[in-house]
């Protein structure tokens, strides 16, 4: 996961893809579990996996949706591999089935802009 760049990068050149025609889905540690959050560019935020894919491709111009698996109470690899149960669980589930819904509206639509409107507030209020 570490050096996905090494797979998106040519993956995207060959299929002669603009960079806006990419999205990226990945893990956050920076949100609260089960939050989502999208957005049209950006930094890695300390995500290696989306570090190497901003090196690779040489810019930070494609959209992206976070999920949120909380701050470890172990070593990170340790917490985003580790098996979930009860609660935890619940909230994974729900945030997948959002993320898969919110996927669905991006590709149909292509609109990035639009996808966070309407999902935005959608997820704000579930955190709460």
């Amino acid at each position: 996961m570490n050096r996905s760049g090494a797979a998106v990068a040519p993956l995207v050149r060959s299929l002669g893809l603009e960079l806006a025609q990419l999205i990226v889905v990945y893990d956050d540690l920076d949100l609260e579990p089960g939050r989502l959050r999208m957005r049209p560019h950006g930094g890695a935020g300390g995500h290696n996996g989306v570090r190497s894919i901003l090196e690779t491709l040489g810019s930070d111009a494609f959209p992206r949706l976070r999920i949120g698996v909380g701050r470890p109470r172990t070593d990170a690899a340790r917490h985003v591999l580790t098996a979930l149960d009860g609660d935890e669980l619940t909230h994974a589930q729900i945030a997948v089935a959002q993320a898969a819904e919110a996927l669905g509206a991006w590709i149909v639509d292509a609109d990035t802009e639009g996808v966070m409107t309407r999902f935005h507030s959608r997820w704000k209020s579930m955190g709460e």
